[in-house]
């Protein structure tokens, strides 16, 4: 017990430790994604408790960006309530006997506290958990050369893919203002990034699109067999519309999802059935997290 409230104190006086002065670099990407997010038109309210619940998390993440450094966003309960997952030990366990564990670095922006006698943050620690599910049957990337993720958080997975070796393409769709802190963070690490939502150069690998009119053009010449798509408790937290129109756009053949039981009015256990039997060329298996209640993960490799 009394180590359990000294960790949450040496956490608490990390993130409160002062930032030095921003570098003319940090100022300058600080100050395009102000303006970037000040341009978005207002968000209109839904009647639909999926889709308002998500608005709510914009107008908050909008509000921080314009008032408070953004160095610090993994600080923010915004993020920290909807994108940061801190592990349990058993995910940290895991992933340390796993040969790509050393390839993981730390994320250099976000202000996140180290896990566990780690260099890595808690979220980076479950996102590699997350990505050991599939990785457990596909064994790396090398059958890989395009991946789609529906909801990107801050981009923190697409960062540790190339980490792993991945290759390829990478495409996120997001909110809008998620976009653009993904551009944030990855712009940050060096990632080889593309203009948002613009038609993608073949010299560049990371695709940030927030439209399905420009996913469409982004994934024009993918290789269905070779692509991935990774929804982590995103596909599962927004309305059966959009679901449907994304998926009508895509053709992955190898899947990794991460999925809540319930969500606002969908039942997702139903869905993901459904979403199961429509692809018999998939071969799926179906995981409970049994430390993460109601939750489940659905990885699927294709059969040929």
């Amino acid at each position: 017990m009394i180590k359990k409230y000294l960790n949450r104190y040496k956490r608490k006086k990390f993130r409160e430790t002062q930032l030095p002065e921003m570098t003319q670099q940090e100022k300058l990407n600080a100050e395009q994604l102000r303006t970037q997010v000040s341009s978005l038109d207002p968000i209109p309210p839904s009647h639909l408790k999926s889709t308002e619940t998500w608005n709510q998390n914009r107008r908050q993440l909008r509000e921080l960006i314009q008032n408070d450094d953004p160095r610090k966003f993994l600080t923010w309960e915004v993020i920290m309530h909807t994108m940061f997952c801190e592990p349990k030990p058993l995910e940290l366990e895991a992933v340390k006997k796993k040969a790509y564990f050393n390839n993981a670095s730390p994320a250099v922006v976000g202000r996140a506290y180290p896990f566990s006698g780690t260099n890595l943050d808690g979220n980076t620690v479950h996102q590699l958990y997350n990505l050991s599910f599939l990785l457990d049957r596909i064994k790396d990337f090398s059958k890989i050369d395009h991946i789609i993720e529906f909801g990107g958080g801050y981009g923190n997975t697409c960062r540790l893919a190339y980490d792993l070796e991945f290759q390829g393409d990478y495409v996120i769709f997001d909110l809008p203002e998620f976009s653009y802190l993904q551009e944030y963070f990855l712009k940050s690490h060096k990632q080889p990034l593309t203009e948002k939502a613009k038609t993608i150069p073949v010299d560049e690998k990371v695709h940030l699109v927030d439209s399905i009119e420009s996913l469409e053009k982004s994934v024009t010449s993918f290789n269905w067999e070779r692509t991935l798509f990774i929804a982590t408790w995103s596909l599962s937290e927004c309305n059966l519309d959009l679901r449907k129109a994304f998926m009508n756009i895509i053709n992955p053949k190898n899947f990794l999802i991460a999925f809540q039981s319930q969500f606002g009015e969908v039942d997702n256990v139903e869905y993901f059935k459904e979403f199961q039997n429509a692809r018999n060329d998939i071969s799926w298996e179906l995981s409970p997290i049994e430390h993460l209640k109601s939750s489940f993960y659905l990885s699927g490799v294709y059969q040929k």
